[in-house]
């Protein structure tokens, strides 16, 4: 018996009946779903590890060549959230490893040192004591 058939009751209630409806309907629902997600191929959004996981690169990798995977920015500022299509970089990176792409390779604008640790590097520059030739006076102090 398929999940989609009706269930015989022992009585005849109304209430019953109807719980018996919805279930169906949320297993159609569920089924057109998976279907369309199905039709829709494993084209999906991921962020920069994952995409290194399928590609078999290193995170630092994907985001030198963010561009020419075709990353998607998420939001603004100095660094966006970056999302790639699976697929479509897969093939991109196909074509860039054969030597087939054509496409810039420049990377986003990412600073190598974000700009709290310079703040927090200048702060930390300004309470150390200058090194020098140790006196021979101090005894080693």
């Amino acid at each position: 018996m398929s999940a989609a058939e009706r269930v015989p009751l022992l009585e005849a209630d109304p209430l019953d009946e109807f719980v018996e409806r919805v279930a169906r309907r949320v297993v159609e629902l569920l089924d057109e779903r998976d279907s369309a997600a199905a039709t829709a191929g494993a084209s999906r959004m991921v962020d920069a590890a994952a995409l290194a996981r399928a590609l078999s690169v290193s995170r630092a990798t994907v985001y030198e060549h963010a561009l020419e995977l075709g990353a998607v920015q998420l939001g603004g500022g100095d660094r966006p959230r970056l999302r790639f299509d699976v697929d479509e970089a897969r093939e991109r990176w196909t074509r860039r490893v054969q030597g087939e792409s054509s496409e810039p390779t420049e990377a986003p604008a990412v600073p190598a040192v974000r700009p709290a640790r310079r703040r927090a590097a200048a702060r930390m520059r300004d309470h150390l004591l200058p090194i020098g030739p140790m006196d021979e006076s101090t005894d080693g102090l």
